[in-house]
């Protein structure tokens, strides 16, 4: 799935525009089938074990800020709220995890540190963390760029209220 995103993202720069909507509806067809699988990154249960939320869940917000930028649709905005919100409420400091230190409630999102360094601790990790939250920061530097969104609702919110959220 999301060397999809990447495939269909990369064609958008470099496709003439009577193609754009082909790869659009490639690009949507692709979304829908990971949501409607109910394996979307977000949704796992484990997902810290393996570190879908960095690794791939990023790139889809990522991807819904360039979708937006390349068709103007602010679906892909709304998508990316609802996402964001998922990751969000993942986050350590929600879920009371306890880090290496013994400490808890860690604005962050720590990967189980096995795959990384093989102890049975949770570490964590910057670059992570990072990628998580570029999709997020993408939003928000958007929104605070095109001041005619920030009165364009989703959830009760105006974008605006959300990038400052973020």
């Amino acid at each position: 799935m999301l060397e999809i995103i990447i495939m269909t993202l990369t064609l958008l720069c470099r496709v003439e525009s009577s193609e754009v909507e082909d790869i659009v509806q490639k690009y949507n067809d692709n979304d829908k089938g990971l949501e409607d699988s109910g394996k979307a990154y977000y949704n796992r249960y484990n997902w810290y074990e393996h570190a879908p939320l960095g690794n791939h869940e990023s790139f889809i917000m990522i991807s819904y800020v360039e979708m937006y930028k390349a068709t103007g649709d602010k679906y892909y905005l709304d998508k990316l709220i609802r996402h964001a919100l998922a990751v969000l409420d993942k986050r350590d400091d929600k879920s009371h995890r306890e880090d290496y230190r013994g400490l808890k409630n860690n604005p962050t999102w720590m990967p189980y540190a096995m795959q990384y360094t093989f102890t049975d601790n949770y570490y964590p990790w910057i670059n992570h963390d990072g990628l998580i939250i570029q999709g997020m920061a993408d939003f928000v530097e958007l929104v605070y760029g095109e001041n005619s969104l920030w009165d364009y609702t989703y959830q009760g919110k105006t974008y605006k209220e959300w990038a400052e959220e973020f």
